[in-house]
């Protein structure tokens, strides 16, 4: 009865040894697998703003699927009635106005509005990082109206 008992015993230590040594397999699979590959990216258009201030602006949510999965959105500007034919022509017209993390304001796009003439204001709650920000474009300045930023850091304009 002992000896059945420690048969037991040793094919049990055995199985749960095969299951940890089959997981910590798995997690280094997926990881070398992971570094392997090239991030998989997926940007989508989100708002076009047009004719604003003789320009229109498009905000992009692009989400990057790495070993950290990031996510950021982008504003971009464009001379007005250009933006909507690009999308639609694949041309790249656009010039990079503003972009950020979004972190906890996930889902929360910003507020483009002109001010008064030859100014934008762009406006949110709040972000986790501000990645770039230009303070103008093409004689049209840029107020950046933002409630909390969380991680800040130097910008590059």
């Amino acid at each position: 009865m002992k000896q059945k008992k420690r048969i037991w015993t040793r094919l049990l230590a055995v199985a749960v040894t095969a299951m940890v040594l089959a997981a910590v397999g798995y997690v280094v699979f997926e990881a070398v697998r992971k570094s392997q590959l090239p991030p998989r990216s997926v940007t989508e258009t989100r708002m076009l703003v047009t004719s604003l201030t003789g320009a229109d602006f498009e905000v992009t949510d692009t989400h990057i699927d790495d070993l950290e999965k990031s996510e950021f959105v982008s504003v971009f500007v464009g001379e007005a009635g250009t933006l909507e034919v690009s999308q639609k022509a694949g041309a790249d017209k656009k010039t990079l106005l503003f972009r950020y993390d979004p972190g906890q304001w996930r889902g929360t796009l910003p507020l483009i509005t002109s001010s008064e003439a030859h100014k934008v204001q762009v406006s949110l709650p709040g972000v986790s990082t501000v990645i770039f920000e230009r303070p103008n474009w093409k004689g049209i300045s840029v107020d950046y109206r933002i409630g909390t930023i969380v991680h800040p850091s130097p910008v590059t304009n």
